[in-house]
């Protein structure tokens, strides 16, 4: 009888609006969570995905705490430290036995990412396994739902073939200059599309001109010229354009002391731009001053201009072609 009674009174109590405040709840609660594990289930697809890509990935890719130690690392790092992952778990650099110079510069980096809420990125040797190895890493801040940073993901990428390569190409322009210097050469290439025309330093060497005093334009190139070598220049510029074809000019410039300097110049359009209607046009030559040596060069320095031209040209259009289409 109670609890029959317990139901009366329940039934009693209960009114339409009650009734229709249970069933609204109910269903709200089956829709929230209905949604958290949908969420539940993205973000474990989600954190498959991350797992996946990171173990897979060549970089280093790790995640540090507020004490800048290791929470998680990939695979990569073995690779360059010889290593296991899993034994840089809870430990700082230092911890880990990482060379004690990048220790502290990564301590520095670290902190500042945390205290600023900042990228940073960092460039460092590192004395890999295999020899030096130049690595280039990049360390974002993670934050929390106050915007606070919580943690601070690294991924840090071998570069060492990209600077092998820079360091490469700035030696072979350091000889390229002592020969054009050695020579008495200068070369220099025009932008049509814009007017502009970058001179190498040479020139205004070997004009006698203060550095830096090149106005950088077609204009202010034939400005130095000698009036009546003016036609001469732009009929010979044009039909090289025409025809792409190289050209060789032999003409009178004016140096500082208002004096004439004989030059002789050489050289191309790049082909390629016959072909591609909105492409850069880019005339590269190179420039001797012939009045240094009794008025004409020796044999041996037109051979040296005519390697010079060759390589010049080669290396330009191929910058050139990066540029336009990289």
């Amino acid at each position: 009888m109670k609890r029959g009674a317990q139901d009366y009174l329940i039934k009693e109590q209960l009114t339409p609006e009650l009734l229709h405040y249970a069933i609204t709840n109910a269903i709200e609660k089956m829709s929230m969570s209905r949604q958290m594990e949908e969420q539940r289930l993205e973000l474990a697809r989600q954190h498959r995905a991350f797992q996946m890509l990171a173990e897979n990935a060549p970089d280093i890719i790790a995640r540090f705490d507020s004490d800048l130690r290791y929470l998680y690392v990939n695979p990569a790092i073995t690779q360059a430290t010889g290593f296991a992952a899993e034994s840089f778990v809870g430990k700082s650099n230092r911890e880990a036995g990482m060379p004690e110079d990048l220790c502290t510069i990564w301590d520095e980096c670290l902190r500042e990412v945390f205290a600023t809420g900042q990228f940073k990125q960092l460039d460092y040797i590192f004395p890999s396994p295999s020899g030096e190895r130049f690595y280039q890493s990049r360390l974002a801040p993670e934050f929390n739902a106050e915007r606070q940073v919580i943690s601070v993901l690294n991924i840090s990428r071998d570069v060492t073939d990209l600077k092998r390569t820079e360091m490469a190409l700035r030696e072979s322009e350091a000889r390229l200059r002592m020969a054009f210097s050695v020579a008495k050469m200068g070369t220099w290439d025009w932008d049509i599309s814009t007017g502009n025309l970058r001179w190498s330093e040479e020139h205004e060497t070997i004009l006698g001109l203060p550095a830096g005093t090149f106005g950088g334009t077609y204009d202010a190139f034939l400005a130095l010229v000698y009036p009546d070598d003016v036609a001469n220049i732009a009929k010979k510029i044009q039909q090289a354009l025409d025809q792409h074809t190289e050209y060789q000019i032999d003409f009178r410039m004016y140096g500082a002391d208002d004096k004439l300097h004989w030059t002789t110049g050489r050289g191309k359009a790049p082909i390629m731009m016959s072909v591609v209607p909105h492409a850069c046009l880019v005339l590269y030559r190179i420039l001797q001053n012939i009045n240094w040596q009794s008025n004409r060069p020796s044999s041996m320095q037109m051979i040296l201009m005519s390697l010079l031209m060759r390589s010049m040209i080669a290396s330009s259009s191929l910058m050139r072609m990066e540029r336009c289409y990289g």
